[in-house]
């Protein structure tokens, strides 16, 4: 009898397994497919900027740097000049998944390019990135440059038209602007304004916005936006260009002239702290600050580098003295030519005594004898309080880059040897910054202003920043400060200023040659710095300026050096804002 075997049923099982599995292939291949065209179709314009055009988005993340311009009107407030501009140049960047050949494209780019910021090695090895759509090679290229590589046609190389830092004065205002270099491809000011302002000049980046995975990279099919930069601030100076340019060219043929190893100049504005003119020489070109011989051309003496400033602080001490009414103008001493204090003698410039002479006549003939007197009258604690009330010591607080505060330390000793010496401006430091800012206060009824060079930030997006001239302190009375301002009047009429005259003017001013400490031996050496702070005119000053020469050789006193440097400046200045004559 047969035995009945039912029929396997796996066939139909796998026929149906079969069935599923060709099903699930078909729609991940069609998958693929609209995943293919979605990527390479819809979605071929945004790749290729990921990729290619990566510049694209690169402009709308990178700020411009904001622009630094500086008046040239003596009329019209609004006439502004460029003094750092940006200008069209290049950035070279490479698309490595298009070099076939990293190692010969990395030499013919070093033939063309001055890629010394960045070694080959590490460069070969960017450029060896085979998945790797943008790398930046070099910012700030030359048009010429440009012109080169496009006779090569490298592949994978590219460029992009950008804005770099251009100068258009070339040294002029040298050590204010400062200059920008870059770093890891990114510029950064450096000294002046350009480093003090770096971050409003900047400006703020823009980012990339999107989703992102477990990993924290971006997913590339994700929601993404770009957030654009913000531009940095437009700066603009208290600077005139004229009375710079004016006022720098004559402080360089001054040191050429009189053969010193430096000079500095400040022109400002007594009644508001605004600066009209800085500069110092040697200067530099920052559109080429990579070819000085040293860094130490870059340091703005004028408010970086403390100076013993000699007889130009003598008004310090005849203003303490007059406001604490222990001296008056006419107030009479009998000069002996030479004072002797512990084991230490203190002369007159010339060694030789006067006779009887007024306080006035003190500041006229320049004695020292007469600058002790006058301190001994207040003594050390109200001289010093008074240097200090002058901001000696201390930062005026301007707002420029490594601004140096001096050194009057000297008088914390309380001997007398130290408030004498000070009281003619020898064994205590200050800044020409310091000096100008107190004249300035006497010249401003006693009120000390905090010197200011910039005048205003613009933004594009906020409104604008605007310094407002700022009271420090009321240092003396504004009578005695127009007593101190007719003493120095009397020093250009009666006294070793003459020079310094100008016809139609009340002209007032006070040399200062100081001589200058050996480093090593701790005596003062043969060496000396010339000094004038010069102003005009007496009624309501217009200006207020220092020159300063340093080691000076070929004349001995400043009124034979800085003083006509500074009076051919002071009367551009008069002729350039029109200042009606006084004396008819």
């Amino acid at each position: 009898m047969p035995v009945y075997s039912p029929k396997p049923l796996t066939s139909s099982c796998e026929n149906k397994r079969a069935l599923i599995l060709l099903i699930f292939f078909i729609l991940f291949a069609v998958a693929i497919i609209i995943r293919l065209f979605d990527l390479q179709i819809i979605k071929h314009n945004y790749f290729t900027a990921l990729a290619e055009d990566q510049h694209e988005i690169f402009k709308k993340l990178v700020p411009e740097r904001g622009e630094i311009f500086c008046h040239s009107s003596a009329n019209d407030p609004s006439v502004i000049y460029p003094f750092a501009i940006n200008r069209d140049v290049y950035l070279v960047y490479a698309v490595p998944s298009l070099i076939t050949n990293p190692e010969d494209t990395l030499k013919k780019l070093e033939s063309i390019l001055p890629l010394t910021n960045v070694s080959h090695e590490q460069l070969l090895a960017r450029l060896s990135k085979k998945n790797d759509p943008y790398e930046p090679i070099l910012r700030r290229v030359e048009e010429a440059q440009i012109e080169k590589l496009k006779q090569l046609n490298l592949i994978g190389i590219k460029w992009l038209k950008e804005k770099g830092r251009f100068y258009p004065e070339n040294n002029l205002g040298s050590h204010v602007l400062g200059f920008v270099n870059q770093a890891d491809n990114q510029e950064t000011g450096a000294y002046g304004l350009e480093a003090y302002y770096n971050k409003e000049l900047t400006g703020v980046p823009g980012f990339l916005r999107g989703e992102v995975g477990n990993l924290g990279n971006f997913i590339a099919l994700g929601q993404q936006d770009v957030v654009p930069a913000e531009n940095g601030a437009d700066v603009i100076l208290t600077i005139d260009k004229n009375i710079e340019f004016f006022s720098c060219k004559k402080l360089v043929a001054a040191v050429q002239n009189f053969e010193a190893d430096s000079g500095s100049l400040i022109v400002m504005e007594p009644q508001t702290g605004k600066i009209l003119a800085m500069c110092n020489a040697p200067d530099f070109n920052p559109n080429k600050y990579n070819e000085v011989e040293g860094v130490k051309v870059f340091t703005n003496s004028a408010i970086s580098v403390a100076y013993e400033p000699g007889s130009i602080f003598k008004p310090i001490t005849m203003s303490a003295a007059i406001e604490e009414k222990a001296v008056t103008l006419e107030t009479t001493y009998q000069d002996p030519g030479q004072i002797k204090i512990a084991d230490f003698t203190i002369y007159n410039y010339d060694k030789k005594s006067h006779g009887t002479r007024t306080m006035t006549q003190v500041l006229e003939e320049s004695l020292n004898t007469g600058a002790v007197f006058a301190s001994r009258k207040i003594g050390i604690e109200k001289f010093t309080e008074y240097v200090k009330k002058f901001n000696m010591g201390v930062k005026t607080k301007i707002d420029m880059f490594n601004e140096a505060a001096g050194n009057i330390s000297s008088l914390n000793k309380k001997h007398e040897l130290y408030m004498a010496t000070a009281s003619f401006g020898q064994g205590i430091m200050t800044t020409p910054l310091q000096m100008v800012s107190a004249y300035a206060a006497i010249l401003n009824g006693g009120k000390l202003m905090r010197p200011y060079i910039v005048e205003e930030l613009r933004y594009d997006n906020k409104p604008a920043e605007i310094t407002k001239p700022q009271v420090v302190r009321q240092v003396v009375s504004p009578e005695t400060a127009k007593k101190v301002a007719a003493m120095l009047v009397s020093v250009v009429n009666n006294g070793h200023a003459k020079n310094a005259k100008i016809s139609g003017y009340l002209v007032g001013g006070k040399t200062g040659t100081a001589q200058i400490a050996d480093q090593n031996s701790g005596k003062y050496s043969e060496n000396v710095t010339h000094s004038f702070v010069e102003f005009a005119p007496f009624n309501n000053p217009k200006f207020v300026l220092i020159v300063k020469l340093e080691n000076v050789k070929k004349v001995k006193y400043a009124e034979s050096s800085a003083l006509p440097t500074a009076t051919k400046i002071a009367k551009f200045i008069l002729d350039y804002y029109a200042v009606e004559p006084e004396i008819k």
